[in-house]
């Protein structure tokens, strides 16, 4: 919004590269690009310093390194409002040593895969959702996006868990040369009688009594590191072409802070 300084580091391919640069140039903020190929604490700390940075987004994995690397006599927040993060499970430990550090600081976790450009659904995280059996929930959905728990084509009994699908303005038109593959994650289904254009995330979730959005994981192998999506089976098949090997399994091993 009007006076927020937001700074751009994501890559030009990256979504996360579009809400930075044009977040706030729509809206009557400040973009500050970030020098250099990577971010980090001490640099975030200089920005903040000289060009007045209030906004930040890192993935989750990149949140937890600047966490543990935080230099109490230099703290690399200080004078940042707001902190988004997400595309990983979230580290309640690590949330928790942020909000104990920087209680005026604003941590919101966000959910969204790039078909939906950026964020689909966010939460502002506080203390209680440290302690949370299920982890920090991933939210309500932005405006203009909907968010769909279905059972195949079918709305989800409430509470169950099923795949989160989305509907709304922020979905792609589809994949470049790639129809079927299109037709098969943008189905067109109805819902409360009417015809809406969703996107299949394989992602599963429940919504609570709330309607706060729950993450559980994926309905297939696919996970998520430093943000990127990594598919073991073609990683597999990668390697089963590599001389002398004739067969190769991946089994990702899930970090302590929740990523992988």
């Amino acid at each position: 919004g009007p006076g927020r300084v937001v700074l751009q580091a994501a890559p030009p391919a990256w979504d996360a590269f579009s809400m930075e640069l044009w977040g706030p140039l729509t809206s009557g903020g400040t973009c500050v690009i970030a020098p250099g190929d990577y971010l980090l604490p001490d640099t975030l700390a200089d920005l903040v310093a000289s060009t007045g940075v209030d906004t930040v987004w890192l993935t989750s994995t990149v949140f937890n390194l600047f966490v543990d690397e935080d230099d109490p006599r230099r703290p690399c927040f200080t004078g940042v409002r707001q902190v988004l993060t997400g595309g990983e499970r979230l580290s309640p430990e690590h949330v928790s040593r942020f909000l104990t550090r920087y209680p005026e600081t604003v941590l919101t976790n966000g959910y969204g895969p790039v078909e939906s450009c950026v964020f689909a659904t966010t939460h502002r995280v506080t203390a209680a959702d440290c302690v949370r059996v299920g982890g920090v929930p991933i939210g309500t959905p932005v405006h203009g996006t909907a968010v769909h728990l279905l059972d195949g084509d079918r709305p989800a009994a409430p509470g169950d868990r099923a795949e989160i699908c989305l509907s709304g303005d922020g979905l792609a038109d589809g994949y470049l040369n790639a129809p079927e593959e299109t037709a098969a994650a943008f189905p067109t289904v109805v819902l409360g009688g009417a015809p809406v254009r969703v996107y299949r995330t394989g992602d599963l979730g429940h919504l609570d009594a709330d309607g706060v959005l729950h993450f559980h994981g994926r309905a297939d192998r696919q996970v998520k590191i430093s943000g990127h999506r990594i598919e073991p089976a073609e990683v597999e098949a990668a390697a089963r072409r590599i001389p002398g090997v004739r067969e190769a399994v991946v089994v990702p091993i899930a970090a302590k802070s929740g990523g992988y």
